[in-house]
């Protein structure tokens, strides 16, 4: 990580030093005339132009020296690691070092099931699938079913998921799905964003908390989370969770009021890891 940091530190320079560049960027803006009518605003597009150039460049870099990874194929598995980072970055520098590490792969991926109680809602599962490929996108599908009486409520998500981090200590992933529930007549039809903060910071312990936004119109909306611990063993992890809803209605009326419908309730399950 503190290397990465050194790329992020390197490139937070270099944008300074452009921005206090002698003339060769500058030399054709007129300040005395910037704030007047007569003011060419190309000169300033200009330099907006090169700032946002650089900006760009400097996230890229910054983004894949945080996320290119190799992943073993569960948590802990060798020297109680999940993430090794690539050659990008290396010890001490050494770009001759040859990092070609035994048992790793680009992707990683894992399945989980779990025994779902909603306060308000009933017992019911829910089963995920998610990974990443290459290894900065991939698959986040999500279902859960839970009955309460004779009435059943079901919610699938299907879509994808980005990183923005990926190390052992913290990783972070940022979700888009599209939304439906069936069981709710206001909520069909939407698409969900948010993000998973998963930790592995001594073994045995698993530590993950995600949380997602619902948008079905400017009338109903979902927000979620799932706060969550777990024991590993092996490809295995147990786990237990905290989960809440909130369903937010809105009225149509010209008072816009809302209330809110707050269900909280816990799961208890089983996840399995895997690499291809």
């Amino acid at each position: 990580m503190k290397k990465a940091f050194v790329i992020i530190l390197a490139f937070m320079v270099s944008v300074s030093r452009l921005c206090a560049a002698e003339p060769i960027l500058f030399n054709n803006v007129n300040f005395q005339n910037y704030y007047s009518s007569s003011s060419d605003s190309n000169n300033t597009d200009d330099i907006w132009g090169y700032l946002i150039l650089f900006f760009v460049i400097g996230v890229g870099i910054s983004y894949y020296a945080l996320n290119h990874v190799e992943f073993y194929e569960y948590p802990y598995q060798f020297n109680n690691k999940y993430v090794e980072r690539d050659s990008l970055i290396v010890d001490d520098f050494d770009l001759n070092t040859d990092f070609d590490f035994e048992g790793t792969h680009n992707n990683r991926f894992s399945v989980d099931t779990s025994l779902v109680c909603l306060n308000k809602y009933g017992f019911g599962n829910e089963t995920r699938f998610e990974g990443l490929l290459f290894p900065y996108v991939g698959p986040a599908f999500e279902n859960l079913a839970i009955t309460k009486f004779s009435q059943t409520y079901d919610n699938i998500r299907l879509g994808g998921q980005i990183s923005l981090l990926q190390s052992n200590l913290l990783s972070i992933a940022m979700k888009l799905q599209y939304t439906n529930w069936f069981g709710l007549d206001n909520f069909k039809n939407g698409f969900a964003y948010g993000f998973t903060f998963r930790s592995y910071p001594k073994y045995p312990l698993a530590l993950e908390w995600s949380f997602d936004w619902h948008n079905f119109s400017d009338k109903h909306k979902i927000f979620d989370s799932d706060l969550h611990i777990g024991y590993m063993n092996g490809a295995f992890e147990i786990f237990a969770s905290w989960k809440r809803y909130i369903f937010i209605h809105e009225k149509s009326d010209s008072t816009g009021e809302s209330f809110h419908d707050v269900s909280d309730g816990f799961s208890l399950g089983a996840r399995y890891f895997f690499a291809l």
